[in-house]
């Protein structure tokens, strides 16, 4: 295998090693392939080395590899034995998530824990129920207690509305994670008055990053003003430079007197409003009035920081709360215990805590590391302390890291981005993989340029920016970068949530995947065979929130777009998923009553209301009452199915595999009839495949249980992180996700929307420095009614601000994570309104990192709605664009804008054509059609029979070894699916059958057949593309190639005559098999038709095409693609243009 010399680099096994990987880099490959070369160079036995990464899918995936690397090996004559050795064993590989390895720790060692030996894990319901009913008993028994805790609950709640108060202890008295770190750091305080000295000593240290961001993001828009000619510009930038320096560098005692000169300058340069001095008098320079704006809130409370009016009473009141609710939290936890306790459960928190009380014990840290002699942590930037922690205990002879802290995304799971810098300081060695395989050169670039510009180093939380070097050969067109700006009706305001801005920005991306698809917007994209022309499949839309999915799948709809929305819980959540979740919930515990009751709900035993009464009504178990009617007679039909596909399934839940479990209750109960006037049944047949995909992986690992098959299936949680789940994409849709969950995919073409939308403030804040604080009621009400206004909490402030530089930061690594997606082409919407007196209003969230790094760069002369950069790159910019003087359309008269309600008279793209388009119109009666029959199937000829044929046969193949009554029962499950007269199901079945024992079917070993394969080519200035129905490689050189044909024929002769028309078609499909395949000399063509599979052996037709006569064969095909394009042409009306 080939590698850079960064990844080479990146192999080696003599020392501990951390890994920076770009996004792209082929970090997983590299994962492999060290994995791989420690078992060949004999460093360590299989079960030596430990794999540690942060998702399911992940682990499984590094599992695969491995394997099929292994298998690679296997007929090395030197290694090959050992290598088939290995790949046997992958399913014990130590290969696993955090938390699959803490609870083999616990495990293993639950006699040093005192854990009882049926001491289980608790799942993500019942730890829920739990945690609710801890704190809704904690709250009441401070209610109704008779001492000072009812009064200090009763002053929280006139600080704090009583729902978010439950909030708040849900939060801090649930998690023994948090819990734990919380307790360390109020030890550090003796009472509230130390407190208090402590947060007065240390607030100026913890505004000075806040200061700094600031200071950056004016400097930022000034050398927008200096790149548009004003020089006065240049001197300020300079003193700015010298003001953060002093921050950064300073001493502490002076960080309030450089605070206050900051707020001074910036003073000069914006109103109280945020926008530029207007008035020279107060201005740094006149032309200051044209400056990008700043968030008004931000520089409000840094304002306040140079006056510092610190009220101690505000300040008492905040510590005062702040110790209520965590007093309240560590009764809930209290609670919380005895109820897990109880139940003999654990949860998440508690395994990791075990695991790192474990390793905290000497003895028993050194039993674990006998057992490791290389450790290996994936996505390493993910790391919270705890975690963090667990890795430095087991202090491996070899520590392998990777990841790439500019993908740090998830904070609000606690997740430190500052631990992976650490962790690399402390290894000492660290080795770049700056290459990219992933993105086109010119959109690396694109990302190169912003991102140097966005990331800033104000905070410990921000991160360097590392170039991708671009390591992918694309074609010429690939690359591109485009803003979409949308204008904003009325003037923006600091309102994070704004329905209806948001509903015109997602409309403006809509259409923008509208004019992608229809040509407007001339996209293509490379995959394996080429360029091609962009289709719904290979589009992706991130949003900034999960909210505003609905609001794009609604613009979508309404131009007709296809989609498929995925928002972390998508999939997951959908009906077809939960009733196979919800079957496997019931197996695991058969007392699980609401498990049953939505088992027997769903369509596969659709048991009506007034049965479910009757079992519900019963003082004993669901499961009891139903088997207890079945038993004495009362149980009526349904029930009676429903209870034998239930017993099958609980009896055999141990004894074979889960998903024939599943397959088996699926088949015998009433799913499939249920679903086959579903007009999505399709797609729910595909939803429930890769499901039990899912379930196949999922059991594969080692001691894999039935509550892991459960929680595979179950929507992420709180604690999940979004890419953990199997991403399944509808080829045919515009995918619909967050940027949280598109982190690890990649698109040809990334539409990244939402990007205005502000973080809401927290209702509370913690920060390692200053601790708690809670947003309180900033006014009280007297005993006539009136409110009067009361000092806020000063140190409430400094921590806000600095969890919003903090959450900036990721807001910066959130945005290269987005545009870092894209493959061939990246779309970013920009949103902006304009202000009464005619300015830009400022710009929130993603868009707020953009806009003034664009806003620095001058237009192109002749191109109001493209910047150009100095390295070359170009962005250009559709529906009009926005400057300082305000918004200039765009300029309708250049080739990229175009008016979608005149037909176009010369088509500058690439003809796309398939190899059906080749064929004459009368010859196109019986193809199969691409549409969905939603009437039914009444007719055993034309489009939809022929759908229907195509559909049986690509399944039946691979049955072509069973005998006759098999092939006959999955048959009838396949048809169960399709909603077809009772004649044309017999007509169907007989059929298949024919096909099935006719020659050259029969016998046939369809093992390695690619069946549906989709093949494209570039024919010219024509791309070419297919759907083959059967490929086989006959011989080491020779390619056969069958296309199902369900017209009628009635002899040999017959046959001849009928596959003429066909011609065009084959010829088609043998070039491009010869094109794509260099080692093929020849492709066989073979015709089948179906309908006399049972006549003889005539009944199929077969040419060749040989490599050697090629240029024959392409200028018969030009002339086909010719006729078909003229064909075109005339019915467009364009030919006469």
């Amino acid at each position: 295998m080939m590698f850079t010399p960064e990844q080479q680099e990146a192999l080696s096994t003599n020392r501990h090693l951390a890994v920076l990987a770009n996004a792209g880099s082929g970090k997983t490959r590299v994962l492999t392939e060290r994995f791989v070369n420690i078992l060949l160079a004999g460093e360590a036995q299989l079960d030596e080395i430990v794999a540690i990464t942060f998702t399911i899918k992940a682990a499984a995936e590094m599992r695969s590899r491995i394997r099929e690397r292994l298998d690679d090996l296997q007929d090395d004559p030197t290694i090959g034995i050992q290598a088939r050795e290995w790949a046997q064993h992958m399913g014990t590989a130590r290969i696993s998530t955090f938390h699959s390895f803490c609870g083999g720790l616990i495990t293993q060692y639950a006699d040093e824990l005192g854990l009882e030996s049926d001491m289980r894990e608790l799942g993500p319901r019942e730890t829920y129920s739990l945690q609710r009913d801890a704190v809704m008993q904690t709250v009441r028994m401070w209610l109704q207690s008779g001492d000072d805790r009812r009064e200090r609950l009763l002053r929280l709640f006139d600080e704090i509305d009583p729902p978010n108060v439950e909030q708040l202890v849900m939060t801090f008295g649930t998690s023994s994670e948090r819990a734990s770190r919380i307790d360390e750091w109020r030890r550090r305080f003796s009472d509230e008055a130390d407190l208090l000295q402590h947060r007065l000593q240390t607030w100026p240290y913890v505004a000075r990053s806040s200061v700094i961001s600031l200071l950056l993001t004016v400097r930022t828009n000034l050398v927008a003003l200096l790149g548009n000619g004003i020089v006065e510009a240049a001197t300020t930038i300079g003193t700015i430079d010298g003001i953060v320096d002093r921050l950064r560098y300073g001493a502490h005692d002076d960080s309030l007197l450089i605070i206050g000169e900051a707020i001074h300058l910036i003073g000069t340069i914006y109103t109280k409003g945020g926008t530029g001095h207007k008035k020279s008098a107060q201005a740094a320079f006149p032309e200051v009035r044209d400056i990008t704006p700043i968030s008004k809130s931000t520089w409000e409370r840094i304002a306040s920081f140079a006056t510092a009016d610190i009220d101690t009473d505000a300040e008492l009141l905040q510590i005062d709360c702040m110790n209520t609710v965590l007093d309240l939290a560590a009764d809930a936890a209290r609670h919380y215990r005895a109820a897990k306790i109880e139940r003999n459960g654990m949860d998440f928190d508690d395994m990791m805590l075990m695991a790192r009380d474990l390793l905290r014990n000497e003895r028993i840290a050194a039993d674990v590391r006998r057992g490791i002699r290389f450790l290996m942590v994936d996505e390493f930037q993910d790391t919270n302390p705890l975690q963090y922690e667990i890795v430095d205990l087991l202090r491996a002879p070899n520590l392998y890291i990777v990841g790439d802290d500019k993908q740090s995304i998830y904070g609000f799971r606690e997740a430190d981005v500052r631990l992976f810098r650490k962790a690399a300081d402390d290894i000492g060695h660290t080795v770049k993989m700056t290459s990219s395989f992933r993105m086109a050169p010119g959109l690396a670039t694109a990302v190169n340029t912003l991102c140097a510009d966005i990331f800033r180093q104000a905070s410990d939380y921000d991160v360097a920016y590392t170039d991708l070097a671009c390591g992918r050969i694309a074609p010429d067109g690939l690359g591109s970068m485009t803003i979409i700006a949308t204008q904003l009706s009325g003037e923006a305001d600091e309102r994070d949530v704004d329905d209806s801005a948001l509903s015109a920005e997602l409309r403006n991306c809509a259409r923008g995947v509208a004019d992608i698809l229809n040509g407007t917007i001339p996209l293509h994209v490379e995959d394996a065979s080429g360029l091609r022309r962009v289709g719904p499949g290979d589009i992706a839309i991130l949003v900034r929130r999960t909210t505003a999915i609905p609001v794009m799948i609604d613009a979508l709809r309404t131009l007709g777009i296809p989609y498929q929305a995925h928002g972390g819980r998508a999939f997951f959540s959908r009906p077809e998923i939960a009733d196979l979740r919800n079957l496997l919930l019931w197996c695991s515990d058969t007392a699980d009553d609401l498990a049953l009751f939505c088992v027997l709900r769903s369509p596969m035993m659709m048991v009506d209301d007034i049965d479910l009464v009757r079992i519900a009504g019963s003082p004993v178990s669901a499961w009891d009452a139903l088997s207890g009617m079945v038993r004495n007679g009362s149980a009526g039909e349904s029930l009676q199915a429903a209870w034998k596909v239930l017993d099958e399934a609980r009896t055999t839940i141990g004894l074979i595999p889960p998903t024939q479990v599943l397959r088996r209750a699926l088949s015998s109960s009433r799913w499939y009839p249920s679903i086959a006037g579903d007009r999505r049944r399709d797609q729910i047949v595909a939803n429930v495949d890769k499901a039990l995909d899912i379930l196949d992986d999922t059991s594969t690992s080692a001691g894999a249980t039935l509550r892991d098959l459960v929680d595979a299936l179950t929507p992420p949680s709180e604690r999940d992180t979004e890419a953990e789940r199997t991403f399944m994409a509808d080829p045919d849709a515009v995918q619909v996700m967050t940027i949280h969950a598109s982190k690890g995919l990649e698109f040809p073409v990334v539409i990244v929307a939402d990007t205005n939308a502000g973080v809401p403030p927290p209702g509370w804040i913690w920060s390692d420095e200053m601790g708690l604080t809670l947003s309180l009621t900033d006014r009280i009400y007297r005993s006539d009614g009136r409110a009067v206004e009361r000092p806020t909490s000063f140190m409430h402030d400094i921590n806000r601000q600095a969890t919003i530089l903090r959450d900036g930061a990721e807001e910066r690594r959130l945005l290269y994570v987005a545009m870092t997606r894209a493959r061939d082409h990246l779309l970013v919407s920009m949103p902006f309104g304009i202000t009464s007196r005619g300015f830009l209003s400022a710009p929130k969230g993603l868009n707020a990192l953009l806009q003034p790094v664009l806003d620095a760069r001058s237009p192109i002369a002749d191109r109001p709605d493209a910047w150009a950069f100095s390295n070359g790159l170009i962005i250009h910019g559709r529906y009009g664009r926005y400057d300082a003087a305000g918004y200039v359309p765009p300029d309708t008269t250049k080739r990229d804008v175009l008016d979608l309600s005149a037909p176009l008279a010369i088509d500058y793209r690439p003809d796309i054509l398939t190899a059906t388009d080749l064929l004459d119109p009368l010859a196109m009666l019986d193809e199969p059609s691409a549409s969905t029959i939603e009437t039914g199937i009444d007719s055993s000829t034309g489009p939809a029979y022929g759908t229907l044929m195509h559909f049986l046969l690509q399944h039946m193949l691979p049955a072509v070894t069973m005998n006759e009554a098999e092939q006959r029962a999955r048959l009838e499950t396949l048809l169960d699916t399709r909603i077809i007269t009772p004649d044309v199901r017999t007509f169907a079945i007989g059929e298949v059958l024919a096909v099935l024992h006719a020659t050259p079917v029969a016998g046939m070993v369809f093992d390695h057949a690619i069946v549906e394969e989709p093949l494209i080519a570039a024919f010219g200035d024509t791309i070419l593309q297919g759907v083959i129905d059967v490929r086989m490689t006959v011989d080491d050189d020779i390619v056969e190639v069958w296309d199902w044909k369900t017209s009628h024929v009635a002899s040999a002769a017959d046959v001849g005559q009928r596959a003429a028309p066909y011609l065009p078609q084959m010829m088609a499909y043998a070039w491009m098999c010869l094109r794509t395949m260099p080692a093929i000399r020849r492709v066989r063509t073979r015709l089948l038709f179906t309908k006399a599979a049972g006549l003889g052996d005539w009944w199929t037709h077969t040419d060749e095409w040989h490599r050697a006569n090629i240029v024959v064969l392409e200028r018969s095909l030009d002339e086909a693609i010719g006729r078909t394009v003229e064909r075109r042409l005339r019915r467009s009306g364009l030919r006469d243009r």
